[in-house]
């Protein structure tokens, strides 16, 4: 199992650094995320996954302790001079 994930971990690496080095097909420029706008059969599928399934799943998180046991090695691993400031 671990020598597959090596190799798992080893091509994601690859590829993603190659992925970062080649250049755009001829004519596609970059587009900044603000000047994106998804409609139509994407933009619903990312409305339902904000409003339905991300909720859905840090509750199920939650109700299972996962949440909390990543508070717990926070507070364990945290500096002292770290402040951390909740948001609403």
């Amino acid at each position: 199992m671990i020598p597959r994930l090596v190799i798992l971990l080893a091509i994601a690496a690859l590829t993603s650094s190659v992925e970062a080095e080649t250049t755009p097909a001829h004519g596609l420029e970059a587009v900044a995320h603000g000047n994106v706008s998804l409609g139509g059969f994407w933009g619903e599928r990312l409305r339902v996954h904000q409003e339905v399934t991300l909720p859905h799943a840090l509750d199920c998180l939650e109700e299972d302790g996962h949440v909390e046991n990543f508070d717990l090695a926070g507070r364990r691993h945290r500096p002292a001079s770290l402040v951390l400031v909740a948001h609403a």
